[in-house]
């Protein structure tokens, strides 16, 4: 899994590439760690077009990195789903508990209002 970021104005845009399973997750679970740690981001948005699979690893890691955002006091939004990862979010629920945007404009909107 690669993971790119890019910040404007007071947003952290991260940005995953590749499988959101089990090898995936713990380089996830690594980087995030260290942004959520020194408490400046604290509005983020997740760019999922490039994440083609996601397994139980990847959905736990998910919602591991939104408890680290809450409980720093930060605001988040996943945006970009393809079908298939969006059918397995749907199925299992999650869909309803992340906050997810259509676009990265909607993503920032809804973190910012």
């Amino acid at each position: 899994m690669k993971i790119g970021f890019s910040k404007e104005k007071d947003i952290l845009s991260v940005m995953f590439k590749g499988d959101f399973d089990e090898s995936g997750a713990e380089d996830v679970k690594e980087e995030l760690e260290s942004l959520c740690s020194d408490g400046a981001n604290r509005k983020i948005i997740f760019n999922m077009r490039e994440v083609f699979y996601l397994s139980s690893f990847g959905i736990r890691e998910l919602l591991n990195c939104v408890k680290m955002i809450d409980k720093c006091g930060g605001r988040y939004c996943f945006w970009g789903f393809n079908d298939n990862v969006g059918r397995v979010l749907e199925k299992s629920g999650l869909a309803d508990i992340l906050n997810i945007a259509g676009s990265e404009k909607t993503a920032k909107q809804k973190i910012s209002g």
